[in-house]
């Protein structure tokens, strides 16, 4: 990119860049951070020595191009009917929406009087001078170069030509309906840089001018248009609070282009201008007191006290440059009556900042909103500004969380309602941390996020695993209808319920053995000789065709008095509900793999932390011991082949603490990249987390109620959220609400349920 000049515009012996910044999610950020992009735009405009623009648009969310992604997401042995219809059900929620997505672009001049460099550098000045005798401008590279090295710090590009030509294209149908643009077309500085020529191929629409309105387009296809300038920023400001650029953007609801034009001037010139308002205002106070009998108006005292002001800044040891800025707010719409109703609601935005639009310039602002204004802008709207003025407008501010491509998970809360986007299965690639922490109180929705995301996850052809302590985890089910292999895995001493956490079968092979004699033991403690007695009979059996835990018993019987023993107390504990799961048949010793497994332990009974393990019951040492079958279950499809993505849900999160479920949590969270999952961790309150988990995962969903709540992304996005389960069956199964089970019940005995509204 060292050499790319396609994002310089000339106009003449004029020349301005344009660079992308990106966006930040900026309203739920800690005012620490909110006071460091202030300065960081503060320093840019001091260091800059250039007039500028600071350029805020909007673009509409594509539905198509959402579907495209959607369709992809999905690897291509995955992509079959149900996820098609997936997709087609989250599409229709994304257009629905009707939104768009900030974007924000600087416009910085190259040609202007402050960026010469101090001092007389004699091969630069005659380079130049052959230039300027060429009609030519050789240093606008070189300036070029160290613009671009002062927009790092705010994390900015060269825009792209596509992205420069849909400035221009965009301009005619501003927030109504995006441009077509041409994708083929690439910039080259010797042939589309010229204004005048983008200007005639990309903005060429006829345009006829009202005292306030402008008429865009062709007779039979045009919008009418306002731009409306933000008057003088009252004298006492509190930030944050302040951001002129991005809270009124941000509370309307239609989409509205905001532009910053400032005239950079030096210190000293700053200096002399503020000089000379000190003597016009002490000459006028002079005046006043000494050739009338009447005292001096308030005007004149407040004039000698903000001129004294200005000059006092000035003199600061940073010298600190003077900016001349103009903010003005453009939108469109498709009828008269519409654009006089938003003209209204941007001055409602604003407050007690007045907006105006004045009469018979809405063509000059027109342009001003489209690129290569810069240093040509109408400038009798001028105001006096600081840099950190400037940098508190915050004009790539805006409110939203998750990902650019993924699938289509809710949408923000607001007056612009954006959809929220998320891709499990692109954290473990994209070295992220794939873990999610959803906390919430009851009934707040953090159920529904899991297996929303666990849902979509499986559609696409990942594999998941559901640990649902409470029981109310009912994603297996609707996605049974749907052709999806699964399994639930519940101790209800139901005869199917033999041998599903059999070690011998769940544990990964390595680790079968000390998985097995450490159940074994867990279920019949205290008796000497059982641990070598239980060694011996575990070997003999993996050695056999069909290992499973029935095996072991008729091993053990087999044996000497000891095992006989052994083999009693075993024997006794396989026929209880629980025990059941840990035994299987030889007959039946398949291992079972399906893609979905949802595993309820209600009847788990662990003991407390500081309790001895002499002092156990028998049904907390059966608790004990199965939370070792479970933790093997899930660590050997953590483990399985790394090239399958992998989701697991972890509900009620204290369960899984101080016990072997926290070797699972930690496996989780620690290695889940290597290992090509993502974990999802439920818990009702942050107290229930260790710091050290919190600080592991990648996204934070604190919900709220009724899927409403906060999502915090890995890049440090944040806003509020409304869960949107675009499918009504998918509600239906998955709401948690007391009378939802009725409604379960009724649609699988075929009785017409009652409705369900969305969660939206």
């Amino acid at each position: 990119m060292s050499g790319y000049l396609g994002h310089v515009i000339r106009d003449g012996e004029r020349a301005a860049a344009v660079y992308r910044v990106n966006t930040v999610s900026y309203p739920l950020l800690a005012d620490d951070a909110k006071v460091e992009l202030l300065h960081a735009w503060s320093r840019w405009a001091h260091k800059i020595e250039a007039d500028f623009c600071l350029r805020r648009v909007t673009r509409r969310i594509d539905a198509r191009a959402y579907a495209e992604q959607a369709r992809r997401l999905a690897p291509p042995g995955a992509r079959g009917r149900r996820w098609r219809e997936s997709v087609n059900l989250q599409t229709r929620a994304v257009d629905a929406l009707r939104s768009w997505r900030t974007e924000c672009y600087v416009e910085v001049s190259l040609t202007g009087e402050h960026q010469v460099a101090d001092g007389v550098d004699t091969v630069r000045w005659v380079r130049d001078a052959v230039a300027r005798a060429r009609g030519q401008r050789a240093d606008v590279r070189e300036r070029e170069r160290a613009v671009r090295d002062l927009m790092r710090p705010l994390a900015a590009r060269p825009a792209h030509p596509e992205e420069i030509q849909w400035l221009f294209r965009r301009a005619a149908t501003r927030g109504i309906r995006e441009p077509v643009v041409d994708q083929d077309h690439r910039g080259r500085a010797d042939r589309n840089d010229d204004l005048a020529r983008l200007r005639k191929r990309w903005a060429d629409e006829p345009i006829l001018e009202d005292p306030r309105t402008l008429v865009v387009g062709e007779k039979d296809d045009h919008v009418f248009q306002t731009v409306m300038v933000v008057g003088a920023r009252p004298e006492e400001m509190t930030f944050p609070g302040c951001e002129l650029m991005l809270n009124p953007a941000e509370a309307l609801e239609f989409p509205a282009d905001v532009a910053l034009h400032v005239r950079w001037m030096s210190n000293q010139d700053a200096l002399a201008w503020a000089g000379q308002k000190v003597r016009d205002a002490d000459g006028a106070w002079s005046e006043a007191t000494s050739a009338r009998p009447e005292p001096p108006t308030w005007k004149l005292q407040e004039d000698r006290r903000l001129t004294r002001d200005l000059v006092a800044y000035l003199q600061h040891p940073s010298r600190p440059p003077l900016l001349w800025g103009s903010l003005s707010v453009a939108f469109a719409a498709e009828t008269r009556r519409d654009l006089e109703k938003r003209r209204r609601a941007v001055q409602a935005a604003h407050g007690a900042v007045r907006v105006e639009a004045p009469r018979y310039t809405q063509a000059t602002l027109y342009w001003d909103h489209v690129p290569g204004t810069t240093g040509r802008h109408e400038d009798r709207f001028e105001e006096p500004m600081t840099t950190d003025e400037v940098g508190s407008l915050m004009p790539h501010g805006t409110h939203e969380a998750g990902e650019r491509r993924g699938a289509y998970v809710g949408h923000t809360v607001g007056s612009i309602r954006r959809p929220v986007l998320v891709d499990l299965a692109a954290a473990p690639l994209e070295s992220g941390l794939p873990g999610w922490l959803i906390t919430g109180p009851y009934g707040s929705g953090k159920t529904l996020v899991a297996q929303l995301l666990l849902v979509q996850a499986a559609l696409r052809g990942s594999f998941g695993v559901s640990i649902d302590p409470k029981g109310d985890h009912y994603a297996t089910e609707w996605l049974t209808e749907r052709g999806i292999s699964t399994q639930i895995i519940e101790p209800t001493g139901d005869p199917d319920d033999q041998g599903l956490l059999d070690p011998l079968l769940v544990a990964p092979p390595a680790m079968r053995a000390d998985r097995a004699v450490s159940y074994y033991l867990d279920l019949i403690p205290g008796r000497d000789g059982n641990e070598t007695e239980l060694v011996d009979a575990v070997h003999d059996v993996l050695a056999s065709r069909e290992p499973c835990g029935l095996a072991v018993i008729e091993r053990l019987a087999g044996g000497n008095e000891v095992a006989r023993a052994v083999a009693r107390d075993l024997e006794v504990q396989s026929r209880l509900g629980i025990g059941r799961l840990g035994f299987a048949d030889r007959a039946a010793a398949v291992e079972r793999r399906a893609q979905v497994t949802t595993i309820r332990p209600r009847g788990l009974s662990l003991p407390r932390t500081s309790l001895d393990a002499a002092n156990w019951s028998r049904d907390e040492r059966r608790g004990v011991a199965t939370m070792k079958l479970l933790v093997a279950f899930a660590m050997r499809l953590l483990g399985d082949d790394r090239s399958q993505h992998k989701v697991f849900v972890l509900d009620e999160l204290h369960v899984f603490r101080d016990n072997d479920g926290q070797q699972l949590i930690e496996q989780a969270a620690h290695y889940g990249r290597s290992y090509n999952a993502s974990a999802l961790f439920l818990a009702q309150l942050d107290t229930m987390v260790t710091d050290e988990l919190a600080r592991l995962v990648g996204y934070r969903a604190e919900m709220r109620r009724r899927g409403e709540g906060v999502l915090r992304d890995h890049e440090g996005r944040a806003a509020r959220i409304q869960v949107d389960l675009v499918d009504p069956s998918l509600l239906a199964a998955l709401n948690t609400a007391p009378d939802a089970a009725r409604n379960r019940r009724d649609h699988r005995n075929g009785v017409a349920a009652d409705a369900v509204p969305a969660i939206r």
